[in-house]
């Protein structure tokens, strides 16, 4: 047989080259070519544009300054302020942009300094990504991953904001490659990078346990059924153990949160309440609604017994193109706890559906564990659950997405990449244009407010060593006159809602002082969010008089960020 009619094996050229061994193939390092780097910097250049640009053009609001009032605070109280109940990293880091000191209280303080960690590391996610894209699709998929990363909406927003949630997302998409990669190929390298990783995961947000939790349930399944990791079983073993004790510090503050010695915070409060996780998931790509599609290549991608055919058909796709091919398929090896019976037939039957599929279930399990499995805590305990605790799951959301897609064929690939750039890309530019805030409520406070009239901030405080950010901020933006306060008391800021959630309530129960809103020379009144709800509330009660105007909208685009009362005078 002439070499022309040899039979070949096509692999693609955008996938890792499956290697013929009796367990998985290993990772295969393809050489990044020229045009690889360029694209790299091309999006990480468009995805830096939108995360910098215009920093400073909207106002710093609550959480922002409560990241200025705990940066404020002493360095070892600000470990254990319960009103900013998350890791010291952001904080710290704020620390370090600002010379190792923020300015006093009422001076003025730059939106940029505060916002450039978490612009700067925003940034960094887009060339993270690649890189773990690449790990997971080939350069094709990485490509695709990497511009959808740089354009999504959701990572633009937090990128910009002065908090540590794009931190968590950076850090995830590391411990989450690094993991993958010391199962796959062990190493010390990979072991370090992993450690280092996890403990810059859990220094950023203390729900990295979630995400360490689906690494550990994949490691644990990958050795049941013989792979790679039971050959590395003491290299993945040796990287929990050094990764739980770099992070130990940062765990037992979180014990601290929960069993209240650190005085309870809203955060560690009661059960919030089922989430729509659907509509989450198409949040967390910056599409509200969007997260029906998203929910399928998750179902696609266990292609479970019992499926249905299409699901079943779609699955065995997925694991042409993203797992291990047909003819380099791994043998499974039976379970040392026995020779023949059923046990080892089941062990079999289960390590042959596992393997070339463990990829797409590694992805699948860090986003359930790290989305859905808090949504259910949040129902029988302490913590809460809001959708930035679940940022990360952006990429292996993403990546899985682009799995399934793929196993669709190049037709439908294009149409779905279109429409998500068509939905993604005018999002993503409206960041460049700000947003008001707290700083033009009190620019118009300060034009229009009379000689006579007072002002007042609603205070929602939680904890007991709570600061008003509030307080802090009119102070930042130029207002020294003296101001009244008056407290929402506990949680009920946060269920004001509707009129309704108001229902017939006695406002001596739900604010402290309720009368020192309405001086007879008028008045101006700050409201955060909900508070406003029930501020409105009790002037339509009282009859007076009022106008109000809102500035900004909360992140999840559904209530204004701040209300601002101007009641008449009687």
């Amino acid at each position: 047989m002439s070499s022309e009619n040899a039979p070949t094996i096509s692999v693609d050229d955008d996938m890792p080259a499956p290697a013929a061994q009796a367990t998985p193939s290993e990772l295969v390092t393809e050489r990044t070519t020229i045009g690889e780097w360029v694209w790299l910097l091309l999006c990480t250049a468009i995805g830096g544009f939108f995360r910098i640009v215009n920093l400073a053009g909207r106002p710093l609001w609550a959480d922002e300054l409560t990241t200025v009032i705990t940066a404020r605070r002493p360095l070892a109280e600000s470990f254990t302020t319960s009103q900013d109940p998350q890791p010291p990293m952001y904080q710290l880091l704020v620390r370090l942009f600002s010379g190792g000191k923020l300015p006093a209280e009422d001076a003025a303080l730059s939106e940029t300094v505060m916002r450039m960690p978490a612009a700067l590391f925003g940034i960094a996610i887009i060339p993270a990504v690649w890189w773990c894209a690449r790990t997971f699709v080939g350069r094709v998929g990485a490509g695709v991953a990497t511009l959808l990363i740089a354009l999504n909406p959701l990572l633009i927003h937090h990128s910009r904001d002065a908090r540590p949630y794009v931190l968590f997302v950076f850090f995830a998409v590391l411990s989450i490659t690094f993991f993958y990669r010391l199962c796959k190929q062990g190493g010390k390298l990979n072991l370090a990078g992993y450690v280092i990783a996890t403990v810059g995961l859990f220094l950023s947000h203390y729900y990295a346990m979630f995400i360490v939790a689906a690494q550990v349930v994949y490691a644990a399944a990958d050795f049941l059924f013989g792979g790679p990791v039971r050959r590395r079983r003491w290299q993945v073993l040796s990287a929990f153990v050094l990764a739980g004790l770099g992070a130990a510090p940062i765990l037992y503050l979180f014990v601290r949160l929960l069993t209240g010695g650190m005085k309870g915070s809203w955060w560690i409060g009661e059960p919030t309440g089922l989430i729509d996780s659907v509509d989450a998931l198409g949040d967390l790509l910056g599409l509200r609604a969007f997260g029906v599609l998203c929910v399928i290549p998750l179902i696609a991608a266990f292609w479970l017994p019992g499926a249905p055919p299409i699901l079943k058909r779609l699955g065995a796709r997925l694991v042409k193109e993203g797992g291990t091919s047909k003819e380099s398929k791994p043998s499974p090896q039976p379970s040392p706890r026995g020779r023949g019976g059923s046990s080892t037939s089941s062990v079999s039957y289960w390590s042959s559906w596992w393997f070339g599929k463990e990829r797409a279930i590694f992805l699948a399990l860090v986003i359930g564990f790290a989305l859905f499995f808090p949504v259910f805590v949040s129902l029988v305990y302490k913590p809460g659950w809001v959708l930035r605790y679940s940022l990360p799951v952006v990429v292996p959301m993403v990546i899985l997405g682009l799995m399934y897609v793929r196993a669709c064929g190049p037709m439908v690939s294009a149409m779905v990449l279109v429409v998500l750039l068509g939905m993604t890309a005018p999002k993503a530019m409206k960041y460049r244009h700000g947003e008001p805030g707290l700083r033009e409520a009190v620019m118009e406070m300060m034009n229009r407010k009379g000689v006579q009239e007072s002002v007042v901030l609603v205070d929602w405080a939680f904890t007991d060593d709570f600061k008003l950010p509030e307080a802090v901020g009119v102070r930042m933006y130029g207002y020294t006159d003296p101001v009244q306060t008056v407290k929402v008391k506990e949680l009920d800021a946060y269920v004001y809602r509707t009129p309704k959630d108001v229902g017939k309530a006695r406002f001596d129960e739900i604010m402290a002082n309720p009368d020192a809103l309405l001086p007879r020379e008028g008045s101006w009144i700050v409201c955060f969010r909900t508070t406003a709800t029930a501020v409105r509330e009790f002037l339509i009660r009282r009859q007076r008089m009022f106008n109000a105007s809102t500035y900004g909208m909360y992140d999840d685009g559904r209530m204004p960020m701040y209300t601002l009362f101007h009641v008449a005078p009687r």
